[in-house]
């Protein structure tokens, strides 16, 4: 045979291995796609407390992917098992996956109705999800079962003030603390919400036994002075506000309320003391426009330093744009002689409140110029 066709017999030879090769391998490759996942099922283990054990593992570990991932698993072996249902409902609430947690979570309390950490889970969900009347008839419905029970109504009371329902609050929190007196969760419940209806005398009760038996509760002692301001006894006021700065110099809240308080005396040496606190309220919160507001009106109305007030004004403006500060700093600019900014001041009022009584101000300024 010539060479030339011997190679070329030799060529179409390797060609037909490489063919039949390729052809077995991808047989095999199909192979291993069809019967794979049934293998593996098998290599898989067969106790489920081995997933929920990593499970929770993971789910300590806030790896909620693959705590979700074993969960499933240790949950297609047992799945009438209620501690993987409770787990996995809460992996599935820190994944914010709502839907499908409640209903594992709902699963593991029909397994164990009586189980007050999958009640509290629910609930814990419930809130998180918004769903506040949810979360009312499930303690309504565990205080039926068990009325006068204490950390039920207290979980009730805590569900009506996230819905801002403060006067059913009270009435929750006041059974609490007619059965125990000494508890503090009632006490600070009812003395928050007799605050915010405005129930000064019942509220003033509770914030002093607060203080009592808390005296470095910073929050209660600035409480007071707000509740003893509005009764307009100002030393009281004075004398609370103080206590909370003692403990707390450096919250904004008590420097610009111990501010206030001076700043509406309108005598030198309360306005003196104003202005401590003014610039202490700044220090604390450089971004918000109270505490410059004031004190540009100080500088402006008791100093008469205006070059200054404007300053003020002007810093209390960049955090927040306001009617008044503007309406204030065109004011200064009048004493100053400054009447093309005193108009373009008056001006930035109408534009935020067109009905607000500055017309006759421009119009008078308009005229001069």
């Amino acid at each position: 045979m010539p060479e030339n066709q011997t190679r070329n017999l030799l060529v179409k030879k390797d060609w037909f291995y490489i063919i039949i090769s390729w052809s077995v391998l991808m047989l095999g490759f199909i192979g291993i796609l069809y019967y794979a996942p049934g293998y593996l099922r098998q290599l898989r283990s067969q106790d489920p407390a081995q997933y929920r054990m990593s499970g929770l593992q993971y789910f300590k570990e806030k790896k909620y992917d693959q705590a979700i991932e074993n969960l499933r698993l240790g949950l297609e072996l047992a799945p009438e098992n209620s501690d993987m249902n409770f787990l996995l409902g809460r992996a599935l609430d820190e994944k914010k996956d709502f839907p499908k947690a409640e209903k594992y979570l709902k699963k593991a309390i029909e397994l164990q109705p009586d189980n007050i950490g999958y009640i509290n889970a629910l609930s814990w969900h419930y809130t998180q999800s918004t769903q506040w009347e949810q979360a009312e008839q499930l303690w309504l419905g565990q205080l039926k079962k068990e009325p006068g029970n204490m950390a039920y109504l207290s979980q009730l009371a805590s569900i009506y003030e996230k819905m801002k329902l403060p006067g059913k609050a009270i009435s929750m929190y006041q059974k609490v603390y007619t059965t125990d007196p000494r508890s503090m969760e009632a006490i600070q419940g009812l003395a928050k919400n007799y605050t915010l209806v405005h129930k000064n005398d019942k509220a003033l009760e509770f914030w002093l036994k607060i203080v009592a038996s808390h005296p470095e509760d910073s929050n209660a002692w600035y409480n007071l002075g707000r509740l003893w301001e509005e009764k307009k006894n100002l030393k009281k006021a004075e004398d609370a506000f103080k206590q909370a700065l003692l403990l707390d110099d450096e919250n904004y809240y008590y420097n610009l309320s111990m501010a206030r308080l001076y700043f509406r005396t309108g005598n030198p040496s309360g306005m003196l003391q104003a202005e401590k606190y003014l610039a202490q309220s700044t220090t604390a919160s450089p971004n918000q426009f109270e505490p410059y507001y004031m004190l540009g009106l100080m500088h402006r109305d008791v100093k008469k330093n205006y070059p200054m007030a404007v300053i003020l004004f002007k810093a209390a403006l960049k955090n927040k744009v306001d009617v008044y500060g503007y309406r204030d700093l065109g004011a200064v600019y009048e004493k100053l002689n400054q009447p093309q900014e005193a108009l373009k001041a008056y001006k930035k009022v109408l534009e935020i409140d067109p009905g607000f009584p500055v017309k006759d101000r421009i119009s008078r300024l308009s005229k001069s110029s």
